[in-house]
């Protein structure tokens, strides 16, 4: 499944190409790439995942439903992307450090990290539970240990990578919220 503001770049970019420049083919092509994408189970981070593996790359995937995380990336895998599942809750201090240091550790590199892993507060707009009213000290506590603290730990376990261009090199970071 392709993502549509993707596919719309792609057209755009081979209709203004010419012999001269580079194809959208060639611009997308992410063969040889390591990519960890939290909140990978659904979502923009799931789309991402696609996106990344569509187009050659290896993506670690990370994402605390289990369930949904071995269902998406079995959909990715059938459509021959290269995608591994880690179930991590990113709250918890050292996890997602830990499968990164083994993933950078078993393909010797480190492109891309794609913090996307979010919650919110109640169960939905439009519901009473949802509402101001509803909320608590503790429901916000969550949501910003999964908003806010839950990036860093990616974020700072790259920051590894990055300082030693001897071992290990990494290209890009992304956070979404």
């Amino acid at each position: 499944m392709a993502v549509p503001c993707l596919v719309a770049l792609t057209k755009l970019i081979e209709r203004q190409t010419t012999r001269d420049t580079m194809k959208a083919a060639e611009l997308f092509d992410l063969s040889g790439h390591v990519a960890v994408v939290t909140g990978a189970a659904s979502g923009l981070g799931l789309a991402i995942a696609q996106v990344i593996a569509a187009n050659g790359g290896r993506v670690a995937m990370l994402d605390i439903d289990e369930g949904k995380l071995k269902q998406a990336a079995a959909a990715i895998d059938e459509a021959g992307g290269a995608v591994e599942t880690f179930c991590v809750d990113i709250t918890e201090a050292g996890k997602v450090e830990a499968v990164v240091d083994a993933y950078v550790e078993r393909y010797g590199r480190l492109d891309c990290v794609f913090a996307n892993a979010g919650a919110s507060g109640g169960p939905g707009y439009g519901k009473p539970e949802g509402e101001l009213k509803a909320a608590s000290m503790e429901l916000w506590d969550a949501c910003l240990r999964v908003n806010l603290d839950g990036a860093f730990p990616g974020f700072t376990s790259v920051q590894l990578y990055h300082r030693d261009p001897y071992r290990h090199r990494w290209r890009r970071l992304a956070w979404s919220r």
